[in-house]
């Protein structure tokens, strides 16, 4: 169980992002199928994920839809909007964030700093055959250095240009959207990854990391 945000690009057309530990097992290889789950909304404007969901085949050698980060990058973008109609006639709810208008690494740095409130959104009820609501949680930088960091995760190591937030997600929040709240307005700045529940901080990719992606993904299919 996983959250993720919707990417447009202008080549790639629509994909999903979310982390790859979502999708995959722990040596790195895909499921053979992921599970899509349709949304809807109460008459309050809260969004919901209902019991009903759409398999999309991410086997590699079924030509599975997905678009991998680097190898060292626990994030992947899988291609399922333009390819599934079956998404249109459920009634899929979502936000399509521009890739083009992204936040660019230099812009997050200055958005960032520690101390700068932000809002972690994530399905982490995991309600089997119910509504799963979103959670927000609040929280605050407590370090982004823009620099590449190694970092220890789950046995591995990790190198990347990581951001520390002062708060705890949980698994259902991984590929989650973070959002910096500030005086600017609200930008989202990165998605989450991972938890280190021993020290209560979260490790989350800045959003840069999807402009990575789409030009790597943009140049292979030229």
């Amino acid at each position: 169980m996983g959250t993720g945000i919707c990417v447009s690009d202008s080549v790639l057309g629509n994909f999903f992002v979310t982390c790859k530990h979502v999708v995959a097992d722990d040596s790195g290889k895909f499921y053979a199928m992921a599970r899509f789950f349709v949304s809807d909304t109460l008459q309050n404007g809260t969004v919901y994920s209902t019991p009903r969901y759409i398999e999309i085949d991410l086997h590699p050698e079924r030509g599975g839809n997905v678009a991998e980060f680097p190898a060292f990058i626990d994030l992947v973008g899988i291609f399922v909007f333009d390819k599934y109609t079956r998404f249109s006639e459920a009634n899929l709810h979502y936000t399509s964030y521009k890739s083009q208008a992204l936040l660019t690494r230099n812009r997050i740095q200055q958005l960032a700093r520690p101390g700068t409130e932000v809002e972690v959104i994530g399905f982490e009820l995991n309600l089997p055959g119910s509504k799963n609501y979103y959670f927000s949680r609040f929280g605050h930088v407590s370090l982004y250095p823009g620099d590449f960091i190694p970092l220890p995760v789950e046995g591995e190591s990790k190198i990347a240009d990581f951001m520390f937030l002062d708060l705890s997600a949980r698994a259902g929040d991984s590929g989650g959207p973070v959002f910096v709240h500030s005086l600017q307005g609200t930008h989202l700045v990165g998605i989450m990854s991972f938890v280190n529940e021993s020290h209560e901080f979260s490790i989350v990719y800045p959003i840069w990391y999807i402009r990575l992606m789409t030009d790597l993904a943009t140049r292979m299919r030229k």
